[in-house]
C-alpha cells in the first residue's frame, strides 16, 4: 500500500495542483492543466509496481481539469494521506478541503537552540495558531499532529538528542505541548545528520514518555536509511521526503514516481514494515 504525504488542497485560489496517490491495477496517465495560461501542462503517467501499486487522482485549484482513474477513498482502502501545513498557509485555512486527509501535521515548532530544549513555533508564529489548526483538524475528524523540526543549517536537535539531560527536558516539553494543546502526537523532522543512535534513543524515551494514546511519526531523507527495525516499530508512520530528491534535473523531474518507489524499496528491504512507508508527493 502507497500511503502519501503532501500539501491538503487548495480550492479557488489559482496557485495549487493537487495530485493523490491511492492504489490502481492498471497503467493510467493524468494531465495536469496549470491555473495560468504561460505555463505548459504536465502529463505524469504513473505505472503500477507489484510492491507499490497506486492509483492517480488529478485536479487543478483553478478547476479547469480534472481526470480520475479507479480512484478509491483514503476511508475505503484504510490508507494514510497526510497533510503538512505551515503558518504561511493558515490565512487560506477555510479554502482547504481536509475530507481527503487523514492526517494533518503542523509544520512546526523548534528547539530555541542546541543548549536550550524550550520549544517555540518555528519562524516566531504564535501559539494561537497551533491550536486553531488542531481545532480544525479535529472538527474534521483527522489525527492531528505538531512537526519537530531540525533545521537543516543547525545540529540544533542532534546536540539535546546527545545530552540525557537535555534530552529529557526537551521530551518533558513535548508532553507538556501534547497535553496541553489535544495534539495527537509528534513527527519528527530532523534535517540534521542522520546518526541512527540518536533517533533510537529519543524516540525509545519519547515513546515511553507519551501516554498511549499519542502517536510518534517520522519525516525521513529518502535515500538515508537513519532509524533501525526496532525504533520503526515503535512509529506510527514514516514519511520519506521523496518530494524533494534533488535529481539535478529540475522541475518538474526532480521528484518522478520511478525514483520516489525506488527510495521506498530501500527503506522497505532495510527490514522496516512497507506499511509503515508513505512516499511524499510534490504539489508545486
Amino acid at each position: 500500500t502507497v500511503a502519501v504525504m503532501a500539501l491538503p488542497a487548495c480550492t479557488g485560489s489559482g496557485e495549487e495542483t493537487t495530485t493523490e496517490f491511492t492504489e490502481f491495477q492498471t497503467s493510467s496517465s493524468a494531465v495536469i492543466e496549470p491555473a495560468s495560461d504561460n505555463l505548459t501542462p504536465i502529463t505524469m503517467t504513473t505505472t503500477p509496481s507489484a510492491n507499490f501499486p497506486a492509483t492517480t487522482k488529478t485536479t487543478t485549484s483553478a478547476a479547469r481539469t480534472t481526470t480520475t482513474a479507479n480512484v478509491t477513498t483514503p476511508e475505503a482502502r484504510q490508507l494514510r494521506t497526510v497533510g503538512y501545513i505551515s503558518h504561511w498557509h493558515l490565512s487560506r485555512m477555510s479554502q482547504f478541503d481536509l475530507s481527503g486527509l487523514t492526517h494533518l501535521i503542523w509544520q512546526g515548532v523548534e528547539v530555541v537552540s542546541g543548549k536550550d530544549p524550550t520549544l517555540r513555533v518555528a519562524e516566531d508564529a504564535g501559539w494561537d495558531q497551533v491550536q486553531q489548526v488542531v481545532d480544525a483538524g479535529h472538527r474534521a475528524g483527522l489525527t492531528v499532529l505538531v512537526s519537530l523540526i531540525g533545521p537543516w543549517n543547525t545540529t540544533s536537535l542532534n546536540e539535546i538528542w546527545d545530552s540525557p539531560e537535555l534530552r529529557k527536558e526537551l521530551i518533558d516539553n513535548i508532553v507538556d505541548m501534547v497535553e496541553e494543546y489535544d495534539i495527537d502526537g509528534i513527527d519528527i523532522d530532523n534535517e540534521n545528520r542522520c546518526e541512527p543512535r540518536l533517533y533510537t534513543v529519543f524516540i525509545d524515551e519519547l515513546h515511553e514518555a507519551l501516554s498511549q494514546d499519542k502517536i510518534i511519526t517520522l519525516a525521513a531523507h529518502p535515500n538515508r536509511v537513519c532509524i533501525t527495525p526496532e525504533t520503526a516499530a515503535k512509529l506510527e508512520f514514516i514519511g520519506l521526503m521523496t518530494y524533494d530528491l534533488y535529481t539535478g534535473r529540475g522541475y518538474p523531474y526532480h521528484s518522478t514516481f520511478e525514483e520516489s518507489v525506488a527510495s521506498m524499496e530501500l527503506w522497505a528491504t532495510s527490514g522496516i514494515e512497507r506499511e509503515k512507508l508513505n512516499m511524499g508527493i510534490p504539489f508545486y
